[in-house]
Parts: C-alpha cells; sequence; structure tokens
C-alpha cells in the first residue's frame, strides 16, 4: 500500500510505496533535513558559498576531522573534480584550507579554518535550536525514548554504509 508523506498536501500529494510507515517517515524526514533549500535556511553565514554539498562537506569535515579530498568525494558521494571545484569555494570563503598530509607528502588533507569551525558550530547550534522547537510540546520521556530508538537504528544501519 502506498504511503500518504503528507495528507494535508493537496492534489500534489507524494506517495510513497512503502510497507512500513517507519520507512516512509524516515524518508519524509531525510528529504526535508537534506535538501539545500532546507540547509541553507539553517545557515545564517553569507560566507557558506551556495553549493548544495558546500553544508554537508562542513559537517563531515568538522566530525571526522581533516580529510583528504578523495576522502570526502566519498564522503558527500560526489567526483573528485566535483570535490575539488567545492574545495576551491570553501577556501576562498575562508572556511577550509589546504594543508599537507603528515601521512604522504605527495598528498593534501583538508581542514576548517578558525572562520570554517565557528561557522559550522554555529550550524549544529541552530540545528539543535530547530529540534529543541520542534519536540518542544513532547514529554522529557517521549523526547528521551525517541533519541534512544533513533540512536538504536543509526547503530544498526552503520554497517550498511558503502
Amino acid at each position: 500500500m502506498a504511503r500518504k508523506v503528507d495528507p494535508d498536501a493537496g492534489s500534489d500529494e507524494l506517495r510513497l510505496p512503502y510497507e512500513s510507515d517507519v520507512l516512509a517517515a524516515l524518508v519524509r524526514i531525510m528529504t526535508v533535513l537534506g535538501s539545500a533549500a532546507f540547509q541553507r535556511e539553517l545557515a545564517s553565514a553569507p560566507s557558506i558559498p551556495d553549493d548544495a554539498n558546500a553544508i554537508p562537506a562542513l559537517y563531515g569535515i568538522a566530525t571526522l576531522g581533516p580529510r583528504r579530498p578523495s576522502s570526502l568525494a566519498a564522503y558527500l558521494h560526489v567526483s573528485a573534480p566535483t570535490v575539488s571545484r567545492l574545495v576551491e569555494k570553501l577556501a576562498a570563503a575562508g572556511l577550509v584550507t589546504r594543508m599537507p598530509d603528515p601521512d604522504d607528502s605527495r598528498a593534501s588533507l583538508v581542514a576548517l579554518t578558525a572562520a570554517g569551525a565557528e561557522v559550522t558550530t554555529d550550524l549544529f547550534r541552530v540545528g539543535d535550536a530547530l529540534m529543541g522547537e520542534l519536540l518542544s510540546s513532547w514529554s522529557d520521556d517521549d523526547r528521551s525514548r525517541l533519541g534512544i530508538l533513533l540512536s538504536r537504528l543509526a547503530a544498526d544501519l552503520s554497517p550498511r554504509t558503502p
């Protein structure tokens, strides 16, 4: 049976052919949270380049640490030329820098600058504030259970990540 994503969407209802209500809801959430428009709305820093991969790249570098461009491309699921252009945009905006890879002098790493770390910290803060607002009417117990269950699902999905 097809699932309605938004019962109030009128004639433009998106129907997902999942039997699972959970999967349908997760796809809806991921679609919204992962969209470039939503991420751009969260980002108050005008220095972030207008590139759909800019914010995910900043998140990745902030959480995983300095990365080789090839590792960043794999993380973002984009090609090497795409990540090369992205790194140039982020570097021109003063958010990342290239530095020598201490393990291989022929390679470089992409790392956040102080400004990039500040912008990324702000993105995390805004995301936390949004989630607090969205869940403000939920009980403490419901918020806690949601966190536990989503963490469990994330852990179960981790081994399947390419």
